[in-house]
């Protein structure tokens, strides 16, 4: 028994690429519809990005390049791009848009967004007209509030887990004692406090330390006594705070 394929299977046209009718699909039409990247462009010059990257990755093979994406009105919701750094060489690539469009990231804040070495990011394009959404990679770690952060002169670094590292600088009070406000409060207790003179100032050996009965989750209270255990005035100091 011999089966006779339609004359009309035979002369498949693959359907346009954001195509969602129930036109037949050639096998060209279903790879671009995979999990799996439809195909892979590396680009070693700064690059603005098609319709046509869409569903692929796209690699810099240089440093300090700018790929730019594409409008997000020429694309359909839920359009993905990748940009994979899958060398530590090639660092510094910067992912921005064109026109009115913008780059929400998970924490709502927008901007462009920079990889460095061995760093990789998916793009979505959103419900808005002039949207691009950084998600699900490593890229967007560092916009999550599970891994916030400040790198100011005293700032803080929150982990997965609620471990929080805090740091900063204070000097005590002429009774070599000290109040010191964290730059956030820790959700529930400081665990471990360690400071340093900032410079060695007289022939005493200076020490500091602190009162973890006396602290509390945004305060901790911190002492400078010199080697005869004698209140310590005003002592420049640095610290790291770590709790949760």
């Amino acid at each position: 028994m011999t089966f006779k394929v339609p004359k009309a299977l035979l002369n498949l046209v693959t359907p346009a690429q954001f195509d969602s009718s129930s036109a037949p699909a050639t096998t060209s039409f279903v790879q671009r519809a995979l999990g799996s990247y439809s195909g892979q462009n590396n680009y070693a010059v700064s690059t603005v990005l098609t319709s046509s990257d869409i569903g692929k990755i796209s690699i810099p093979t240089a440093n300090s390049l700018t790929f730019t994406l594409p409008l997000a009105s020429s694309v359909v919701p839920g359009s993905i791009i990748y940009v994979g750094n899958p060398s530590l060489a090639a660092a510094g690539t910067i992912i921005n848009t064109q026109g009115a469009d913008g780059i929400t990231r998970p924490d709502g804040s927008t901007g462009s967004i920079t990889l460095e070495g061995a760093d990789f990011a998916t793009f979505r394009r959103g419900n808005s007209g002039t949207s691009w959404v950084l998600e699900n990679s490593p890229a967007a770690l560092k916009y999550m509030s599970s891994f916030g952060g400040s790198l100011a002169a005293s700032g803080y670094q929150k982990l997965p887990s609620g471990l929080i590292i805090q740091w900063g600088t204070f000097t005590t009070s002429a009774a070599g004692a000290s109040n010191l406000t964290l730059p956030i409060a820790f959700t529930s207790v400081c665990k471990s406090f360690t400071a340093s003179l900032q410079l060695a100032v007289g022939a005493n050996a200076i020490f500091i330390s602190w009162d973890q009965a006396a602290s509390t989750a945004s305060n901790v209270s911190v002492y400078a006594r010199n080697i005869g255990n004698t209140a310590y005035i005003a002592a420049n100091t640095t610290y790291v705070a770590i709790g949760y």
